[in-house]
């Protein structure tokens, strides 16, 4: 059997850089990760993760309640 896949490239944006959604995560990622691979307290650090978790999980809630 043939695959009917067609050529893609190891990191595809696709619509990243075009919605809402994908430039939100994408900033708050930028920020999280320079914040973690920086020389930050741990504390900190764990800060980031945990905004970056909490911001995404609060947009995804606010699409869903606005979409329903």
């Amino acid at each position: 059997m043939e695959s009917q896949e067609t050529e893609r490239p190891v990191v595809s944006t696709g619509s990243l850089f075009k919605s809402s959604e994908g430039i939100l995560i994408s900033v708050l990622s930028a920020l999280c990760g320079n914040i973690v691979t920086g020389d930050y307290p741990a504390m900190v650090q764990a800060t980031a993760i945990a905004s970056l978790g909490l911001a995404v999980a609060s947009y995804a809630v606010a699409r869903a309640v606005r979409k329903s």
